[in-house]
């Protein structure tokens, strides 16, 4: 008899398990199905910024320009800022902007400018938003193919702003 009640209850227990296994397969197919409605987005970091403005001032230093450089992320919201002691107050609001319509554009601002002065792109992009700024010196950040921010420089002539800003990028893809 006794072996008869170990022997049911050893069923039991066997039975038990295969179900928790069952429970737990099905439970690991619905989360592998769900991860395939999940998409995945390529994102700039605070580290990532912080690398940017460091090549970038590293740049400008070379050279002696007194600029600030900002990097703002894919919503426009500032990431990392710096201005240079001898740059113009001025600098930090001008060089957010340029990030902040490279960002909104999805392309350079010295593109955007030259297709303004050659009747390509509408003048009236300026009115669009109170942040927009159509001088060189804003250039877009890419991660595969797509624009996850961008950097911005102000305080020098507009294209020594872009090489500041394509050397912070440059950075980047450097430390990788």
């Amino acid at each position: 008899m006794k072996k008869r009640a170990i022997f049911t209850a050893l069923i039991a227990s066997l039975s038990s398990l295969a179900s928790v296994a069952g429970q737990t397969e099905m439970q690991i197919n619905t989360y592998n199905q769900q991860l395939e409605n999940v998409a995945m987005v390529a994102q700039l970091t605070g580290e990532m910024a912080q690398r940017i403005v460091n090549a970038a001032s590293a740049a400008a230093l070379k050279d002696n320009l007194a600029v600030s450089i900002t990097v703002v992320d894919a919503s426009g919201q500032t990431l990392a800022v710096l201005r240079d002691h001898r740059a113009g107050v001025h600098t930090i609001r001008a060089s957010y902007k340029k990030a902040y319509t490279a960002n909104s554009q999805k392309r350079e601002t010295a593109v955007i400018a030259k297709g303004i002065n050659e009747g390509t792109i509408p003048a009236d992009l300026r009115y669009l938003d109170e942040n927009i700024l159509i001088l060189d010196g804003g250039v877009p950040i890419y991660i595969n193919d797509t624009v996850v921010g961008a950097v911005g420089v102000g305080g020098a002539h507009g294209s020594e702003d872009v090489r500041v800003a394509k050397a912070g990028i440059k950075a980047l893809w450097l430390a990788q």
